[in-house]
């Protein structure tokens, strides 16, 4: 009997001081990626303000097929919002919090984790680049006891594995947009954008 005593010991002791060594590892994370696309910045922006687009381009739809996407009544702009279900158990909700027209856009992500959820903030920056759009796309967030757990045994940071995920989504966006770029010839007379406010142009179909 002393001996299962010892081991309960030793094992009580291995899950105390792993739990202890989890709880201090750095659990703020920072991913970002960027991306110069040939179009007007007022396009670029439109395309990711719009929600409804991501089905287009976004990272979530690669590899799994029994997503299913529910929209909230409005899906651009502060307070658009969509979440996604899945069969694989990869459900999550996308909200944009704040708007800054063909600037920036600020959202939050939540998906559910065991014995809770998990909230991070992802950013949308658009700069013009010499009449193309550069493009950053950026999340920040604190991993949870769990998936510092699941990272540790997976033996991959989140950085590693969102960093694909997010050059590959940018990539797509690019070629979305090169698509539809394709469908328009745009002829310029003075200061214009595409989809944007100005005048002056004029698209031949």
């Amino acid at each position: 009997m002393k001996i299962f005593k010892y081991i309960f010991f030793l094992l009580l002791i291995v899950i105390i001081g792993g739990s202890i060594y989890i709880a201090t590892l750095n659990g703020i994370y920072q991913t970002e990626e960027t991306k110069v696309i040939k179009a007007p910045t007022t396009m670029v922006f439109n395309e990711v303000n719009q929600l409804k687009n991501w089905e287009n381009w976004g990272p979530w739809t690669k590899n799994d097929n029994t997503l299913v996407f529910n929209y909230s009544e409005k899906t651009k702009g502060e307070g658009a919002s969509y979440h996604w279900q899945s069969e694989n158990n990869n459900d999550g909700k996308i909200t944009t919090t704040e708007v800054i027209p063909n600037k920036s856009i600020q959202q939050e992500i939540t998906y559910p984790v065991l014995f809770g959820e998990s909230t991070s903030t992802l950013y949308w920056l658009f700069e013009k680049n010499e009449g193309n759009t550069k493009i950053t796309w950026e999340v920040k967030g604190e991993r949870t006891f769990f998936d510092k757990i699941r990272f540790l045994l997976q033996g991959e940071s989140i950085t590693e594995k969102l960093q694909p995920i997010f050059k590959e989504s940018l990539v797509n966006l690019d070629s979305v947009i090169s698509e539809k770029m394709k469908k328009h010839s745009i002829h310029i007379d003075g200061i214009t954008e595409y989809a944007g406010g100005y005048s002056g142009f004029r698209i031949r179909y």
